[in-house]
């Protein structure tokens, strides 16, 4: 275990493996929860650094302003992994997807080699994804190029290989929000509006996922849609972000759970929706399958933010006005990010079923993008 006194030095010594470079910490207030969080703010991370918080080894951020991707290493220090802030790290650390020129491009971080894995002059792909349960398989969003945004098709869901072979679009006949990788490595869970699917790698068969087969009963006059679908840990149940309209165009939207095995159904934390904005994002399991983080987006005091539910609806618990979360690798912490009153991004751990706040260290002008082993 990194001691807790070094590691404030060597974050406050700004330092990178690869060469010294400036990089600020933010401190400020905690946010707003129904938690009281476990420490007060400090003017200095050495105060919180001292408590029974995590360590930081492995938090990973975006620098976008110097367009780079960094992690804290087991010594505290700030390592510069690639050159791409949007770049999606390998499990093992050891390589990364980015999109550049709507290509992905596969970055190997210890060789510096990169290669142009798509190659599709006439196709836009964009949300490279790892899928650790299919070693050597990688997943994204595709669609055709067209003349202008006005006509251009809603993304599908496409796989294919690391070598650059077997590119498959899954399904372009529909409209689709997200989609889900199971951890079989053999199922992808895709779907917009009352339309979810899924698709098997295995046999290149898909099948219709309906709600109502489940018990799920939509409103009698009205509308309803399912986007961003979850897999839990294990494989047996889909979450999915439940938009459903009234007859009187009010909507509200909650967490949909789908229990494969049992055919069963649970409606989570159901609110009035009343943004416009159209990106709600997907629930995010814990690894031990017991609890759905789920990102709220309300203006309302105490709603807007992230939510901690059973899963079995049995407890909720209000985390703050918390956003893009992310497990620690041992499953044990969440951590997530928290935007003062005066724009400063700060990051925050919540321990699994505590939900305590604890300030972790955070480079300025950085956006939290991951937390994984740190080498």
């Amino acid at each position: 275990m990194v001691r807790r006194a070094a590691l404030t030095m060597a974050l406050s010594g700004l330092l990178a493996a690869c060469g010294t470079f400036e990089i600020g910490l933010e401190t400020g207030t905690p946010p707003p929860a129904a938690v009281a969080p476990s420490q007060p703010a400090a003017d200095s991370f050495s105060g919180l650094l001292t408590g029974a918080g995590p360590d930081p080894a492995g938090l990973v951020y975006a620098l976008v302003p110097r367009n780079q991707l960094v992690q804290v290493d087991e010594d505290g220090n700030l390592i510069r992994l690639i050159d791409r802030a949007e770049a999606v790290l390998a499990p093992e650390g050891r390589q990364a997807l980015f999109v550049e020129g709507a290509d992905v491009w596969l970055a190997d971080l210890v060789t510096g080699e990169r290669r142009n894995l798509t190659r599709t002059p006439d196709r836009l792909e964009a949300e490279p994804r790892w899928w650790p349960a299919r070693p050597g398989w990688i997943a994204f969003s595709s669609r055709p190029k067209e003349q202008g945004p006005a006509t251009a098709p809603a993304p599908s869901p496409a796989v294919m290989r690391l070598d650059g072979t077997r590119y498959q679009v899954l399904t372009e006949a529909e409209a689709q929000r997200g989609f889900a990788l199971a951890p079989d490595g053999r199922l992808l869970a895709s779907g917009a509006g009352p339309n979810a699917w899924l698709h098997d790698l295995d046999t290149g068969q898909r099948r219709r996922l309906d709600p109502h087969a489940f018990g799920y009963e939509p409103p009698a006059a009205g509308a309803w849609s399912l986007a961003w679908p979850a897999w839990s840990p294990d494989g047996t149940q889909l979450a999915w972000t439940l938009t459903e309209t009234g007859a009187a165009g009010s909507a509200r939207v909650s967490g949909l759970v789908l229990d494969l095995d049992a055919g069963t159904f649970r409606i989570l934390h159901p609110y009035p929706f009343t943004r416009a904005d159209d990106q709600l994002p997907a629930l995010l399991w814990s690894p031990d399958g017991r609890w759905l983080v789920m990102p709220v987006h309300s203006d309302s005091l105490g709603e807007g933010g992230l939510w901690a539910l059973r899963v079995d609806g049995s407890e909720e618990r209000y985390l703050g006005n918390l956003h893009g979360a992310h497990w620690s690798p041992d499953g044990r912490w969440l951590a997530a990010s928290y935007n003062t009153p005066d724009n400063q991004a700060l990051t925050y751990a919540l321990q699994l079923g505590q939900w305590d706040l604890t300030q972790m260290p955070r480079p300025k002008d950085a956006r939290l993008t991951g937390w994984a082993p740190a080498h």
